[in-house]
């Protein structure tokens, strides 16, 4: 992926975080819809919802980020990690489409 592509898609990325942000059932299914730049990050969002043993065990230093992180109120035990690959899936999650199938 070129440089100009990555920030294209990273945009893009961005943009389908904050039209999740925006549905307006998203307190009904999302805990936490979140867009993330470094391990740093990652960590400071995640730990006011899960105890530091089991971050340890999650934690990957090699994940390449922008990453958006994902807590469903149905799993709020769990983690769902988008990245720039799954651009499809957000944009489903982002216009509501996806989330029909995820109630199921």
């Amino acid at each position: 992926m070129t440089q100009s592509n990555r920030k294209q898609t990273e945009r893009q990325m961005g943009a389908a975080v904050d039209q999740i942000h925006a549905l307006p059932d998203y307190a009904k299914y999302f805990i936490l819809v979140q867009m993330v730049w470094s391990q740093e990050e990652l960590l400071a969002v995640l730990r006011p919802h899960f105890p530091a043993d089991r971050l340890a065990r999650w934690f990957d230093r090699r994940q390449p980020f922008p990453i958006t992180v994902i807590i469903w109120r149905t799993r709020p035990d769990e983690v769902e990690i988008n990245t720039l690959r799954d651009l499809v899936n957000l944009r489903a999650l982002a216009t509501g489409q996806a989330l029909l199938f995820r109630q199921r």
